[in-house]
């Protein structure tokens, strides 16, 4: 059975975030990582296939590559009001990394999420606290969330990828202006 376990980070800061501080964060969580749960140390961008997904070398052992910082520079600059990057572990394939940084639009109210998911790791609980702890630690003022409940034998609506984001969302009526596929879904 293949497990996962999913920690999640939410923070807001005061501002925008510079894309150095950007990448310092994504690194410090890189390192952390490293040292509690896993040896890791090559990060490739994720693309929209396994072939894409393996081109561009984001981050080694000693942090941001000179293509990582290219492609990060170009897509900070290009999403002003939303930067996100995704990355992945290409060479065990069990690890990912998503770092989100949004503007909620009124340009006071800025909001950072980052997701990191490991999947079929034998993950002790020692190292998971130390790790989330660590985390904490690094991220000053950050809610994290821990979930290592998931498996694909668990999930509410195997055959139904789509369906199963619907219980989540109490008191809200679906409608086509909203999400296209609702018809579809319902």
């Amino acid at each position: 059975m293949k497990r996962s376990i999913v920690f999640d980070i939410y923070f807001n800061p005061k501002k925008y975030l510079s894309l150095l501080t950007c990448i310092e964060q994504i690194n410090g969580i890189l390192k952390i990582q490293h040292q509690y749960l896993v040896e890791r140390q090559d990060w490739y961008l994720c693309a929209t296939s396994k072939k894409n997904s393996s081109i561009y070398k984001m981050f080694d052992k000693d942090g941001v590559t000179e293509i990582g910082l290219k492609k990060m520079t170009q897509r900070y600059n290009k999403e002003k009001d939303c930067f996100s990057l995704a990355i992945w572990d290409k060479k065990t394939e069990q690890g990912s990394l998503v770092y989100m940084l949004s503007d909620e639009g009124s340009g006071q109210s800025f909001k950072v999420h980052i997701n990191i998911v490991f999947r079929s790791l034998e993950i002790t609980l020692d190292d998971a606290q130390k790790f989330c702890l660590a985390l904490s630690e690094h991220f000053d003022d950050a809610y994290i969330t821990v979930n290592n409940n998931y498996s694909e034998d668990k999930m509410a609506f195997p055959d139904r990828l789509s369906a199963a984001w619907m219980i989540y969302l109490p008191k809200v009526q679906l409608s086509h202006n909203i999400v296209p596929q609702a018809f579809d879904v319902i």
